[in-house]
């Protein structure tokens, strides 16, 4: 046969890695076999089906806003909390404050040395007591005049629930944010040098002496009852004696009777000349309130009763025995403090 019709094998050749491999015809099949696997590889990898679609999307936009809302809300409410912490903290220290104050002021009641040249002084002393909400005293100032000057004190709260001294005719704002404030006395009534003290209820041998914290009931600057109207040694909302929950109201207090050498003394009043010591119950608040935050707490300020949600303005207020709902969201704090005065029997 002619050497042009002889036949020779098919020859292909493909890359293989780095090498040129040479295919014979028997393999030709395999190779065209392969190289179409190979591109419907690569269209599966381009066309398949494999993502996310539209509402899928969507549904993940969704919950992805839920829960941003969520975390908004909360990161929200702590910072609202945070700032109100700082409130609280705010009017504890202001309590702190205005008992400072106060005790300074009221260890001075009296204050009247005698005149150099008479031994005489100018008579100071506690002068009112009216509604037990305010207090006003004499001392002497001590000023370039023979004997010195009597200067004279009034500590109440205003319309603003602010807590101002009124020297000689002269207001002072000590503080905002009080909610009431209540002045009671020990007493010395029958002049003996001893403070005078009361016997509990309480069964016998558990009955205890307690001092006896008088007040003025109805505004005519002389002592008449003691605010522990039930006589168990605590001024409390038990002393109200009014059923039921969320009280309010004005303690109406207890005869005065002073217990000594095994029997009791009733006296109908008291004079302010018999006064030895002061008590003083103060309630303040927050300058801000908190949303939903009904505040039901129950506070005893002295012979004022005080639910904040249900209340009405306190004694010593212009509008006092009105419905009070601005304060209803408010945190609060009372303290009570016993000042002794140094120009009286010390308690």
């Amino acid at each position: 046969m002619p050497l042009g019709h002889q036949l020779f094998p098919v020859a292909l050749c493909y890359l293989n890695g780095n090498q040129l491999q040479l295919l014979g015809s028997d393999n030709l099949f395999k190779l065209k076999y392969d190289w179409q696997k190979h591109i419907m590889k690569t269209k599966k990898i381009l066309y398949n089906s494999i993502g996310f679609t539209l509402i899928e999307i969507m549904i993940a936009m969704i919950i992805s806003i839920i829960c941003l809302g969520a975390a908004f809300m909360f990161l929200t409410r702590q910072q609202t909390q945070l700032a109100m912490q700082e409130e609280v903290g705010v009017a504890q220290q202001t309590l702190r404050v205005i008992n400072n104050i106060l005790e300074s002021e009221l260890r001075m009641v009296a204050f009247d040395p005698p005149d150099p040249v008479t031994g005489n002084g100018l008579g100071a002393g506690i002068t009112a007591v009216n509604n037990t909400a305010s207090i006003s005293y004499t001392r002497n100032g001590q000023g370039s005049t023979p004997g010195g000057i009597l200067n004279n004190y009034t500590f109440s709260i205003n319309a603003a629930n602010q807590l101002i001294r009124t020297l000689n005719g002269n207001v002072q704002i000590i503080s905002d944010d009080v909610e009431a404030i209540c002045f009671a006395y020990a007493i010395d009534a029958d002049g003996n040098g001893i403070i005078d003290r009361y016997l509990d209820n309480l069964a016998a041998p558990f009955q205890t002496e307690h001092i006896i914290w008088a007040i003025d009931t109805n505004n005519d600057n002389i002592l008449d009852a003691n605010i522990d109207s039930n006589n168990d040694g605590t001024i409390d909302v038990r002393d109200l004696g009014a059923a039921g929950v969320l009280p309010n109201g004005i303690i109406a207090g207890a005869p005065i009777t002073a217990f000594a050498n095994g029997g009791n003394t009733v006296y109908a009043t008291v004079p302010l000349t018999a006064i030895q010591g002061i008590r003083i119950w103060t309630l303040v608040r927050t300058s801000k309130g908190e949303d939903q935050y009904p505040n039901t707490t129950t506070y005893t300020v002295g012979n004022q009763v005080i639910t904040p949600v249900t209340d009405v303005f306190p004694l010593g207020h212009p509008l006092a025995g009105a419905l009070n709902t601005f304060n209803d969201n408010l945190h609060m704090r009372v303290a009570s403090k016993i000042v002794t005065c140094e120009n009286l029997t010390k308690l």
